[in-house]
C-alpha cells in the first residue's frame, strides 16, 4: 500500500524541507543548474529583491534546453511563473491533490503570510519509506 488514509490526514508540516533556496531571476540556466547540483536538490525558488517570484525544476531546466535555449540564457525565460503554494496546516492528502491538480511535483509551503519551506513527492516517498522500516522493525 502506498498511502494509508490515515496518514494521508497528516499535517504537511511535519513532513516538509523547511528552508528554501532561491536564485535571482537574472542567473543563468547554468548557474542554476550548478546550484542544485550544490544543494543535491532538484527545484529553486526564483527571486526577485529577495521575493519569491518564480520556481524553477529540473523539468523546467530540460524543457529549456530542448526548445534550443542556451544554458547562458536567463532562467527567468523558463520558470514557472505561476506559483503554487498552500498553507502548512493541510493534511498529505489535501497536498498531493493540490499538486496533482496543478501537475506539480513541488509545492511551496506557507505560514502566516511567509514560505517557510517545500513539499515535494520526495517528502512522501522518504515517508513511506520510513513507515515500511518502522513496520519491518515492529515485527
Amino acid at each position: 500500500m502506498f498511502l494509508d488514509i490515515e496518514k494521508a490526514k497528516y499535517p504537511i508540516k511535519q513532513f516538509i524541507t523547511r528552508g528554501i533556496i532561491g536564485i535571482d531571476k537574472n542567473e543563468t540556466i547554468k548557474n542554476a543548474c550548478k546550484k542544485m547540483t550544490e544543494f543535491g536538490i532538484s527545484s529553486l525558488a526564483v527571486l526577485e529583491n529577495e521575493n519569491i517570484i518564480g520556481f524553477l525544476s529540473k523539468k523546467d531546466v530540460i524543457k529549456g534546453i530542448a526548445e534550443g535555449l542556451s544554458v547562458n540564457a536567463k532562467i527567468n525565460k523558463i520558470m514557472s511563473k505561476n506559483l503554487v503554494f498552500c498553507e502548512s496546516s493541510v493534511s498529505i492528502g489535501e497536498a498531493l491533490e493540490i499538486m496533482a491538480n496543478f501537475q506539480v511535483r513541488h509545492i511551496l509551503v506557507k505560514e502566516k503570510e511567509e514560505f517557510i519551506g517545500i513539499f515535494s513527492l520526495k517528502d512522501i516517498i522518504d515517508l513511506q519509506k520510513f513507515s515500511l522500516e518502522t513496520q519491518i522493525s515492529s515485527d
